[in-house]
């Protein structure tokens, strides 16, 4: 099937490469397979970023909420100094950077997640790590 697949994309002047080329197996069990194309073999990888997404073989999402998380944590910790301490800044002005910077790093694709106890702890432990630096 990928032979059929690479000789279509080649009548649109498409090229795969195989040494560029990885794919991913989504499975609760873990499965190793071996693609071939070209007679090299294509690396099979367990997690790939996509669209700034973590995605994973054994579709755990929790990597890629603690991803965000940490993204997140790092991105309150450059706003320390000049924001989060910074005692001319007022706590309603403090909310909207935290709403407009910090929590959309957290929720991004949170659509595609599902919404476990586990996920809204972390959520939730975020928020209240930022919220309380001052």
């Amino acid at each position: 099937m990928l032979n059929q697949y690479n000789i279509t994309a080649r009548k649109f002047n498409v090229l795969i490469f195989p040494k560029k080329t990885k794919y991913m197996v989504t499975t609760t069990n873990l499965l190793i397979s071996k693609l071939k194309l070209e007679g090299q073999i294509i690396e099979q990888v367990m997690e790939c970023k996509y669209l700034g997404i973590t995605l994973s073989s054994y579709g755990k999402l929790e990597t890629e909420l603690e991803d965000q998380v940490n993204r997140a944590n790092r991105d309150t910790g450059c706003l320390n100094k000049r924001i989060w301490r910074n005692k001319n800044i007022g706590k309603e002005t403090k909310g909207r950077i935290y709403k407009t910077v910090i929590r959309p790093i957290m929720t991004y694709a949170a659509e595609t997640r599902p919404d476990t106890e586990r996920t809204k702890r972390m959520l939730e432990t975020a928020k209240m790590k930022t919220l309380t630096i001052e």
